[in-house]
């Protein structure tokens, strides 16, 4: 009897140890943007975060560290807190990261330089009457819940152009982001769901005829909603680029972009020192 409880006993004790070596798995960093030539605090939220040894991301010239003040952390399994560090000239765009702890390396997560403040979903904005009022330009971290809305109130003089941009899909969301733009009448004024050149994401420009209230009604295309169901809204006055072109430019060369996109009329052409020793074959472009 005893030597046929054996090989179960190994069994179980092989198990036992596989699952106590999980490796570290990221849901979402909070909030979904580090600012240029700031200091900012990113939340990440996931599985088996505890007793992280380092935190892998190709952030430009970024300075990475377990943020210190806070108690417990860097103890507790579903979350972990890091301040990233950027220079005042790092690019706005999509970037990566992976987590490691003593067990392995996370699932990679995206993430965006941007240079708008963020903001947080207050969770109560579920109608026009209860829309969450922003200051404007701003960004708002959000996460759509199934068969529901997310109302934002701008009050903006006459003459105001307002760029909204919903990114969601480019940073690994499940939310496929429709957006809509309302008078205070609930009136539709503007309305964008897959927009070329970003995919299932959308984005559109308006210029407000008249000083007032206008509203962003925000839903998943498919109204499902949950926490991994999350989107970053832009709010400002800015240019939508889709892309460049040329989409390529010859090393020692230096070619002339132009833009494209819903707003690249706004966007002169720029030309571009491509140097013969660019990394990855990928050279990062920010306009002042």
């Amino acid at each position: 009897m005893k030597q046929s409880l054996l090989p179960a006993l190994v069994i179980t004790a092989c198990l036992a140890g596989k699952l106590s070596a999980q490796p570290p798995a990221v849901n979402y960093p909070a909030p979904a943007a580090v600012v240029p030539g700031a200091s900012t605090d990113l939340t990440l939220f996931g599985a088996n975060l505890a007793a992280p040894t380092a935190l892998w991301t190709n952030l430009p010239s970024a300075k990475i560290e377990l943020a210190p003040g806070i108690e417990g952390n860097g103890t507790k399994a579903d979350q972990v807190v890091y301040r990233c560090t950027l220079a005042a000239e790092a690019p706005v765009g999509v970037y990566a990261f992976r987590l490691a702890t003593g067990k392995g390396v996370s699932n990679t997560r995206l993430l965006m330089v941007d240079d708008l403040a963020s903001v947080a979903d207050n969770g109560n904005n579920k109608s026009l009457a209860t829309a969450q009022p922003l200051t404007f330009p701003t960004a708002v971290d959000g996460a759509a819940e199934a068969e529901s809305y997310d109302f934002y109130k701008l009050t903006v003089p006459s003459g105001q152009r307002i760029s909204v941009e919903v990114v969601a899909r480019r940073l690994g969301s499940a939310l496929d982001p429709v957006v809509r733009l309302l008078d205070a009448a609930g009136r539709e004024l503007a309305y964008s769901d897959d927009e070329p050149g970003i995919g299932a994401d959308c984005r559109f420009v308006y210029q407000a005829p008249t000083a007032g209230d206008y509203y962003l009604e925000l839903r998943d295309i498919r109204y499902q909603g949950s926490p991994n169901h999350r989107y970053r809204l832009r709010i400002g006055n800015f240019p939508l680029v889709n892309t460049p072109f040329p989409l390529a430019g010859q090393k020692g060369t230096s070619p002339k972009l132009t833009a494209a996109g819903p707003s690249s009329d706004e966007v002169s052409p720029l030309s571009i020192a491509v140097p013969f020793d660019v990394a990855s074959g990928r050279l990062p472009i920010a306009r002042p």
